[in-house]
């Protein structure tokens, strides 16, 4: 393709389905599914401007986790794949970023700058209870739960060098 392609994630439904990222026509990103076998690509969920970071529910299938921004402004929101309904999970006007479920379901970590700058904050899966859990120098991006709940990794940005880091999920121990 002559389009810019990222992020690539599997279908946790169909083994035949992949999930990326993909700058369309306005150079605005946008979610797609694939069917790899026919090659037949689909945009998924009617958004009005980007969407990124997709991330599936662990228990659940047919939901996806990601970012869209509407009005200049990225929030979180859950995807149904069944039926394309769109559920809003954080009302925020900073910006909200790339979550990730935690492995109950029951929690989401994700990335904003609603302190200033980008930090990493824990809410319950209706956008309830936020408690931001790191508190260094820098800019925290992408984080993910471990398997067991007891860790998340991420990316640190800090005086022009950038790091891999831990954290436990009451913001201890980075």
């Amino acid at each position: 393709t002559d389009d810019l392609v990222l992020t690539p994630i599997f279908s946790r439904k169909k083994k035949n389905e992949i999930f990326y990222l993909k700058y369309n026509k306005k150079n605005f990103p946008k979610i797609e599914k694939m069917n790899i076998v026919s090659g037949i690509s689909k945009e998924i969920g009617e958004f009005e401007e980007m969407s990124f970071a997709p991330n599936f529910h662990p228990a659940n299938k047919n939901v996806l986790l990601l970012s869209a921004f509407k009005n200049g402004i990225s929030n979180i929101y859950e995807l149904n794949l069944n039926n394309d309904k769109i559920k809003k999970i954080t009302y925020d006007k900073s910006i909200d970023t790339t979550p990730f479920f935690s492995p109950n379901g029951k929690q989401i970590v994700f990335c904003s700058d609603r302190s200033g700058s980008q930090k990493l904050y824990i809410m319950d899966k209706n956008g309830k209870n936020i408690k931001k859990i790191t508190h260094g120098r820098g800019n925290y991006s992408k984080p993910a739960w471990s398997p067991d709940g007891k860790l998340i990794a991420f990316v640190k940005f800090n005086k022009g060098k950038s790091s891999i880091g831990i954290i436990n999920p009451k913001g201890e121990s980075e």
